[in-house]
C-alpha cells in the first residue's frame, strides 16, 4: 500500500511537473507570440514610417519639380524680359540713329544750300574782277571746300606773270581796284581788303612761281591743289576745325597762337580721318614732327635743315615748301591744351566740345572791363594783345595782385581783370642802389633823404601813386585810350 501510494505520488509529481513544463512551455510560446507581436507591430512602423519617407521623398521629388520647372520659367521670363529690354533699347537706339540721320540729312541738306548761294554770290564778286582783266582765283577754304557754315571771310589770289618778278605787284593791284572801296593791308605783300554783301574779300596779289617761289602767297594755289588731291573727306576738316574753335585753338594770328586752317587739312591728310588723329595726338610726347610728304629722312634731318625761328613743339612740314613748319604759329601751350583736349574727348566724348560759346562781357566776373574800339573794320588782335600785355604789366608795377584776367577780338576789344584786393597800402617801399654802391647811394640819399636798408639795397617809403584799382583805372584810360565799363 506505501508502495502504491508512492508510487502515485511519483505519477502525481510527473503530472505536475510535466504540467509545469507545459505551463513554461505555453509561457514562452505565449512570450514568443508576445515578441511576434510587438515585432510585428515594428515592422507595421517602420513600414508605415517607410511609406510614409516614400511619400515625403515622392513629395519632395515633386516640389523640387515644381522648383525646378519654376525656376526655368522664372529664368525663361527673365531671358525673355531681357530680350524684350534688349529689343527696347535696341530700337530706341535705333529710333535715336534714325533721328540724328534725318537730322544730319538736313543738316547737311542746309549747308549744301547755304554752300550753293555762298559759291554764287563769290562767283559773281570775281566775274567783276575778272571784268578788270585780272587774273582771279579762288583760295582759301572755300576753294577746297573746307569752309565752316558762318565763315563769311574770302580769300582770293589775283596771279600776276612770272615777267613782272621784283615789280611792286601790290601797287599795280591796288590800281585795278580803284572802283572799290577798299581796305589797304599790311602783309608780305600789301593786300585789299573789300567788304560786298554778307562776305568780306581778301584780294592778294601773287606771282606765277617758275622754279622757287618769290613769296609765300605764291604758294597758295599750289596749297588748294595739295589738299583737294589728299584730303578724302572735307566734313573731318570741318569737325577738326570746329572743334579747335570751339575751345579757342583755331586760328594763327599772333594774339590766338593757334592752328590755321591748312595745319587742319595736313593733319587730317597725314591721319586721314578726325578720331584716328585724336587717337594719335593723345600719344604725343614732349615734341613732334610731321613730315607729310616725306620730304626728310628723319625727324634730326628736319631740326638740322629747318630755320631755328621755324621750330616749335609742333612741326608740320609743309608738301609744297619743305623750308616751312605750317604749324609755326602754335604756341607751347597751346600745343599742351591741344594733346590734353583730345584725350579728355576720348575719355568722354560728347556733342559738347563742337559747340562754340557765345562771348558776353556780362556774364564776365570782373572787378574791370576796358574797351578798346577800332580804327577800322579790321578787327586788330594783335594791337588789343599788346595793349593787353602793357596794361597787365602796369598792374602789376604797381603791386595790384591780378586773380584772373583775358581779353575778347570781337566787334570791339574788351580787356579785363579781377584783383585780389581792389585797395592797398597808403605807403610803399621804393628801392635805390645797393649798399656798396657809394656813389649811387650818396646821390639817392640826396635825393630822398631818409633813407634806410633791408640787407644790402636801401629804399626809402613813400606814399603810393595809385592806391586802389579806382585811380590806377582813370590812368589806365586815358594812357591807353581805352574806356571802361563798370
Amino acid at each position: 500500500k506505501g508502495s502504491l501510494l508512492e508510487k502515485a505520488f511519483r505519477e502525481k509529481k510527473k503530472e505536475a511537473t510535466k504540467g509545469s513544463l507545459l505551463e513554461k512551455a505555453f509561457r514562452e510560446k505565449k512570450k514568443e507570440a508576445t515578441k511576434g507581436s510587438l515585432l510585428e507591430k515594428a515592422f507595421r512602423e517602420k513600414k508605415k514610417e517607410a511609406t510614409k519617407g516614400s511619400l515625403l521623398e515622392k513629395a519632395f521629388r515633386e516640389k523640387k519639380k515644381e522648383a525646378t520647372k519654376g525656376s526655368l520659367l522664372e529664368k525663361a521670363f527673365r531671358e525673355k524680359k531681357k530680350e524684350a529690354t534688349k529689343g527696347s533699347l535696341l530700337e530706341k537706339a535705333f529710333r535715336e540713329k534714325k533721328k540724328e540721320a534725318t537730322k544730319g540729312s538736313l543738316l547737311e541738306k542746309a549747308f549744301r544750300e547755304k554752300k550753293k548761294e555762298a559759291t554764287k554770290e563769290i562767283k559773281d564778286f570775281m566775274a567783276k574782277l575778272k571784268k578788270l582783266k585780272l587774273n582771279v582765283f579762288l583760295g582759301g577754304s572755300f576753294a577746297k571746300d573746307t569752309w565752316l557754315e558762318n565763315d563769311f571771310d574770302v580769300d582770293l589770289f589775283v596771279k600776276f606773270p612770272h615777267k613782272h618778278r621784283g615789280e611792286n605787284i601790290s601797287e599795280m593791284l591796288q590800281e585795278k581796284l580803284k572802283k572799290f572801296k577798299y581796305e589797304k593791308l599790311k602783309g608780305s605783300r600789301d593786300y585789299f581788303r573789300i567788304k560786298e554783301g554778307k562776305f568780306v574779300y581778301e584780294i592778294v596779289p601773287v606771282l606765277e612761281i617758275k622754279g622757287k617761289a618769290e613769296n609765300i602767297t605764291d604758294c597758295s594755289l599750289e596749297h588748294v591743289k595739295f589738299v583737294n588731291k589728299n584730303v578724302k573727306n572735307k566734313n573731318d576738316v570741318r569737325k577738326l576745325k570746329l572743334f579747335l574753335k570751339a575751345n579757342k585753338l583755331y586760328g594763327a594770328e599772333s594774339y590766338l597762337s593757334g592752328f590755321s586752317g591748312y595745319a587742319c587739312e595736313l593733319l587730317i591728310a597725314y591721319y586721314k580721318n578726325f578720331d584716328n588723329l585724336l587717337k594719335n595726338v593723345a600719344k604725343f610726347g614732349e615734341n613732334k614732327i610731321i613730315d607729310v610728304k616725306k620730304h626728310y629722312k628723319n625727324d634730326r634731318d628736319v631740326l638740322n635743315n629747318l630755320n631755328e625761328s621755324k621750330v616749335s613743339s609742333l612741326i608740320i612740314i609743309d608738301p609744297i615748301d619743305k623750308k616751312r613748319n605750317a604749324s609755326s604759329a602754335v604756341s607751347n601751350e597751346n600745343y599742351e591744351r591741344f594733346k590734353k583736349l583730345c584725350k579728355d574727348y576720348l575719355r568722354n566724348p560728347s556733342e559738347e566740345y563742337f559747340k562754340i560759346k557765345k562771348f558776353d562781357i556780362k556774364e564776365v566776373n570782373a572787378d574791370v572791363v576796358f574797351v578798346k574800339h577800332f580804327d577800322n573794320e579790321k578787327r586788330d588782335g594783335g594791337k588789343i594783345m599788346k595793349v593787353y600785355n602793357q596794361v597787365k604789366f602796369l598792374l602789376e608795377k604797381n603791386e595790384f595782385e591780378i586773380e584772373k584776367s583775358d581779353f575778347e577780338v570781337l566787334d570791339k576789344g574788351y580787356l579785363w581783370f579781377k584783383f585780389k584786393d581792389l585797395k592797398l597800402s597808403d605807403k610803399v617801399k621804393h628801392y635805390g642802389p645797393f649798399s656798396d654802391d657809394k656813389e649811387n647811394l650818396l646821390k639817392f640819399k640826396e635825393k630822398w633823404g631818409n633813407v634806410k636798408t633791408e640787407g644790402k639795397r636801401s629804399y626809402v617809403v613813400i606814399d603810393r601813386k595809385f592806391k586802389d584799382v579806382k585811380s590806377i583805372s582813370k590812368f589806365i584810360e586815358k594812357e591807353f585810350k581805352l574806356t571802361k565799363l563798370n
